[in-house]
This record gives structure tokens, sequence and C-alpha cells, in this order.
């Protein structure tokens, strides 16, 4: 497959024109809570549209965009970085997105996000190490715990326009 590249030129002006607006509406008001609320939302539309651009040429109903972390929960802070996950069906899958997510990290950057990605197929996503020492997770191997899914729900969301 060839390399995908992204013309993010207009992206970059429409980021840095709404992260003014948030700054002043910040200034003005005091209320940083909504802040980094807005701050998620310009950014989900920044990367819908790169995501867009990326997979003009390609279906992509075997791949997904989620948000993680803090950017998951909305709660995206001035200089956070942006927590992703690419899933992925299959290896085919993610053999044939594979420059269509490269594009999307590198325009990320060139946006002036700092991207933070990571991708997995389903099969990957799928396997708990319960002795990972660093997993936000309770102990349990048990998918249908509530505390599992308080923890996943809460802080990962859909963000590409064909997983929602």
């Amino acid at each position: 497959m060839n390399p995908v590249a992204l013309a993010v030129d207009d992206l970059r002006e429409q980021y840095q024109r709404e992260m003014a607006l948030v700054r002043q509406t910040c200034e003005r008001t005091g209320d940083g809570t909504a802040a980094i609320r807005r701050r998620s939302a310009v950014v989900d539309r920044i990367l819908i549209e790169m995501w867009r651009r990326a997979f003009a040429s390609q279906p992509t109903k075997n791949v997904s965009l989620l948000a993680l972390g803090g950017y998951g929960r909305k709660d995206l802070f001035p200089f956070s970085d942006i927590d992703m996950l690419f899933v992925y069906a299959d290896d085919k899958a993610e053999a044939q997105s594979r420059d269509a997510a490269r594009a999307i990290i590198q325009g990320m950057w060139d946006v002036g996000l700092r991207a933070s990605p990571s991708s997995r197929t389903l099969k990957e996503a799928g396997r708990f190490d319960p002795n990972n020492s660093n997993s936000p997770w309770p102990r349990s191997t048990d998918a249908s715990s509530p505390a599992i899914s308080r923890s996943t729900s809460s802080s990962t969301r859909p963000l590409c326009p064909t997983c929602s």
C-alpha cells in the first residue's frame, strides 16, 4: 500500500484559532472545566476530519479509533498528550489500514497535537494479563465484572465516525 499523506494546514489553523478562543474564554470566565471539555471537542473534530481524509479511498469497517484516558473522559488539559487506540478486526485489516493510521498520527504532530497512539487487533485487545503491575484495571479476569466495565467505559469512547 502507498503511504498516505494528509494536507493539514487548514486543520492546524483551525486548531490554533479554536485554542485561542478556548484560552480567551477561560481567562474571561475562569471556567477551567469548560476549557478542558472544549479542547476535547476541538480535538475530536480535528481527528474525525483526519480520519475522513486518511480513509477517503478505503472502507473503514474493520478499523476503529478510540479516545483513551483523560481524552477519553473529555478531560483534555492544555498540554496533555492525546491518548488513542486504533483497533483492527484482524491482522489483515491492520495491514490494510497501517498507512492511513500513520498518516493520522503524523498529521496530529503536524497540527501541533502530542499524539500518544497505540494499536491492537481485537484478539490482542481481548488479552488480559493480571500480573501487569501497571494495569489500571482491577485484578479480576471476569469480563462481566462491574469494576472492569466502569474502568473502561469511563475513560474510553469511540471517536471515528464509523464506530459510534
